[in-house]
């Protein structure tokens, strides 16, 4: 499997490959992800679950990425040589890590995930990418699908993510008495000052929020911070966590950034929320097949939905239930079996 970043980064499609990854090697696949050295210090050759990790360095010439990853595959064979089949995640391991080698090796079965774009707007040359992603590999699996911002892309296979919960570890001894959780990239996309923004709108309607523990990391930390002073709330950055279950089991309430950690909070019966911070986003809550959870256009309709859901916890308690029961459905062996599927049809 081809992925840009992967374990120990913190992230959703991240943790997408650990666990999907972790799940064909307990069904005697031999896994093998090439991904990025985002970290110098890490090394080229590593091990995780039984998942076989080869790091490709990212320290090249500027604007010669592609031909830096080219050459890398070109050097190193016996990767691809044993290899049954390829998986590339997101478009830009096809177009500029594995462009090449597709050509040199056209009997060689490649496929892809798209996981989905953070930012807005997508830029022009993001969407010519996919377009040409698409038409170089099998089958397309897709978070969503997307295709009405991606003129001429395809989707074969829509996913929602997974969710795989261990047994309870208990309440965090760090954790105060009460609190709510934003588990996510401090990101554009995933805007946690917007989140903050929103329990200050839930505590002017005379809500009684409790502390909001904001978890991740990411660019937009200074600016989160700021809007932490701004609003007034009782709310701390608390970095990444390599017990995101553990606290999100825990919470009142979980802000969640991505699909995979809504998957999570609703398999953890936690109630769960999120913001339409573009029109993809929008788009992919959208999607989701089940009435488990709120999403709002904005931080002010978000606290008014958040305060609604403080006066009202027998429809919470419904819709939680209902969300909760779904979310079992979704586990990482049922994403593994989509995934060996799409592989037996070449």
């Amino acid at each position: 499997m081809l992925m840009h970043y992967f374990w120990p980064r913190g992230g959703g499609e991240e943790r997408h490959g650990r666990f999907l990854g972790r799940e064909l090697v307990r069904r005697g696949h031999a896994v093998t992800f090439v991904v990025a050295a985002y970290d110098p210090a890490l090394p080229e050759h590593d091990e995780v679950d039984g998942i076989a990790i080869r790091r490709i360095s990212e320290q090249h010439t500027r604007n010669l990425g592609f031909a830096h990853r080219y050459a890398w595959f070109r050097r190193h064979r016996a990767v691809l040589d044993v290899a049954d089949v390829v998986h590339c995640h997101d478009p830009i391991t096809v177009t500029r890590w594995y462009f090449l080698e597709r050509h040199l090796r056209p009997r060689l079965p490649v496929h892809m995930t798209v996981h989905g774009y953070e930012g807005w707007p997508i830029p022009t040359s993001a969407k010519v990418e996919r377009a040409i992603a698409c038409r170089r590999v099998g089958k397309v699996i897709a978070v969503a699908d997307l295709r009405s911002f991606y003129p001429g892309a395809r989707v074969d296979r829509v996913i929602y993510g997974a969710a795989e919960l261990g047994p309870d570890a208990g309440r965090h001894p760090d954790a105060p008495e009460r609190y709510s959780a934003f588990i996510g990239r401090l990101a554009p996309g995933h805007s946690p000052s917007r989140v903050v923004e929103a329990v200050a709108e839930w505590r002017r309607l005379g809500g009684d929020p409790p502390p909001l523990l904001i978890f991740g990391e990411g660019p937009l930390e200074a600016e989160t911070r700021a809007a932490v002073e701004r609003a007034g709330i009782d709310a701390r950055l608390m970095g990444r966590t390599e017990e995101p279950e553990r606290w999100m089991r825990h919470a009142e309430a979980t802000f969640c950034g991505g699909y995979l950690s809504l998957l999570e909070a609703m398999a953890a019966g936690v109630p769960a929320y999120g913001l339409d911070n573009d029109p993809v986003l929008a788009e992919c809550w959208r999607q989701i097949p089940v009435d488990g959870f709120i999403h709002a256009a904005g931080p002010a309709a978000l606290g008014r939905a958040l305060r609604a859901d403080e006066e009202h916890p027998e429809a919470r308690r419904e819709r939680v239930g209902r969300a909760q029961t779904w979310a079992a459905t979704q586990t990482w062996s049922r994403m593994a079996d989509l995934y060996e599927e799409v592989w037996a049809e070449e």
